[in-house]
Formats: structure tokens, C-alpha cells, sequence
């Protein structure tokens, strides 16, 4: 167990590697975040930490807790100093009416690992944004590396799963969609570095 948490611990310091990244990159101008992304992250990954709780994760609820206090930290900034300098578009509010109506069915379920599954779901919804912004600009507002230590992070954290546990399929399916959802949004800002190497092979 205290291995297990070990790593998690480090995929903690992993994923606090990369808001710290993100969040001074903010600050730098050189990175301008979707701001419907962190609105409906800044309140899912509160919901998200206190059902993984629930559900029994210990030794993985390091990053979690990160993830939360990070989209907290970029909703405040986007919120009360406008650090993304842009409005929400038509696309981002109905991304967010989404998030909405999916975080009002899950009040109707009291199983944890249903409640997990539609927040994840609602964590999926929050990434489209940004995806279409990736997109659009070619990934050019975005921390690359600040995705990469993330995706890392999230990679370390599955082998700080119990895979001998009563209840890991439980467990592990928090890392895995984490996982999933980020390693999107990566593809999509190394897209235009392969599509270069394409062009000039």
C-alpha cells in the first residue's frame, strides 16, 4: 500500500508540475485558455474528487485534489482578471448548457460508480472547447508542455492503482478517463507538428 501511494504522490507532484506551468504561462501571456473548459472543470473536479473518495481511492487521490485546486486557481483568474481576454462563443455556451443538463440527471443517481461515469462524461464535454480551439489555432494559445507533464501524471497514476483490489475496476476507471481525455487534447496540439513533418517528408 505505502508504494502505491507513493506514486500517486508523485503523480501528484506531476500534475502540480503542470498547473504551476500552465498557470505562470497564463500569466506570461502566452497561453489564453477556453474559458468554458475551466468554468465546467473548476466545478466537476470538485464533484469528481468527493465521488473518487467515495468509491474508496486513496492512494490515487493525489491528483484529483491537484486537478481541482488548478482549474479552481485558472477559473479565478479567467473569471475576476479575464486572463483569456475573449468571451464565451455561442459553441463554448452550448458545451456548457451540456456539462448542465448531464450534472442535473446525475443528482438522480446515489451509486458512486454511476455518479463517476456521467461525471466523467461531463469532464469530456468540458475538454470539447478547448479541443476546437486546439484546433483552430493550431494549438498556438496552448502550454504544450504543461499537457505533457499532465499526461505523464496521469500515466503514473494508473500504476498507483491496487489492480488486486475488491474494487479496482472502480478505482482505475477515474486514471483511465483522465487519461483518455487529455491524451485527445495532446493529439490534437501535436496534429499540426506531424502534419508539417508530412508535408516536408
Amino acid at each position: 500500500i505505502f508504494m502505491y501511494a507513493m506514486i500517486g504522490c508523485l503523480a501528484g507532484i506531476l500534475a502540480a508540475t503542470s498547473g504551476t506551468f500552465y498557470i505562470f504561462s497564463i500569466f506570461s501571456g502566452k497561453t489564453r485558455p477556453n474559458k468554458a473548459t475551466w468554468l465546467i472543470w473548476a466545478v466537476i473536479d470538485g464533484i469528481m474528487l468527493e465521488s473518487y473518495f467515495r468509491l474508496g481511492a486513496r492512494e490515487t487521490i493525489f491528483v484529483p485534489c491537484v486537478l481541482f485546486a488548478r482549474a479552481m486557481i485558472i477559473a479565478i483568474l479567467l473569471l475576476w482578471f479575464n486572463k483569456s481576454r475573449c468571451k464565451l462563443t455561442f459553441f463554448d455556451k452550448v458545451c456548457i448548457g451540456g456539462a448542465a443538463i448531464s450534472l442535473i440527471s446525475r443528482l438522480g443517481f446515489k451509486d458512486p460508480f454511476v455518479t463517476l461515469l456521467i461525471t466523467l462524461v461531463i469532464m469530456a464535454i468540458g475538454a470539447v472547447p478547448t479541443v476546437r480551439k486546439i484546433y483552430i489555432d493550431c494549438g498556438r494559445n496552448e502550454n504544450k508542455a504543461a499537457w505533457c507533464f499532465l499526461v505523464v501524471s496521469f500515466i503514473v497514476n494508473l500504476f498507483a492503482v491496487n489492480y488486486a483490489g475488491r474494487n479496482f475496476l472502480e478505482i482505475v476507471i477515474y486514471p483511465a478517463g483522465i487519461f483518455c481525455i487529455d491524451a485527445v487534447i495532446m493529439f490534437f496540439l501535436l496534429l499540426p507538428y506531424f502534419k508539417g513533418r508530412r508535408v516536408h517528408s
